[in-house]
């Protein structure tokens, strides 16, 4: 596999984690909704966290994605920064 198919395929599969995640967080966020038994305070606490986890995952994904659609090479993306 080239470099490049690798980098393609490494995207395809962060998509798909990415994707995983936010339907878990939906998920988590709807059973919060559910429990009646939290404080309210407890309950926005938990939403603005999955929130913030939702928001970070999706910027991480979308600076990966920028990155390599940038004129970089796959083998400057691994490749340490100048000294």
């Amino acid at each position: 596999m080239e470099d490049k198919d690798q980098v393609y395929f490494a995207l395809y599969n962060l998509n798909l984690t990415q994707l995983a995640i936010s339907a878990a967080l939906e998920d988590l966020t709807a059973l919060v909704e559910e429990f009646g038994r939290l404080e309210p305070e407890t309950s926005r606490s938990l939403k603005r966290h999955l929130s913030t986890i939702e928001r970070n995952s999706d910027r991480s994904c979308e600076a990966i994605y920028a990155l390599v659609s940038s004129h970089a090479t796959p083998e400057s993306l691994w490749s340490p920064p100048p000294r």
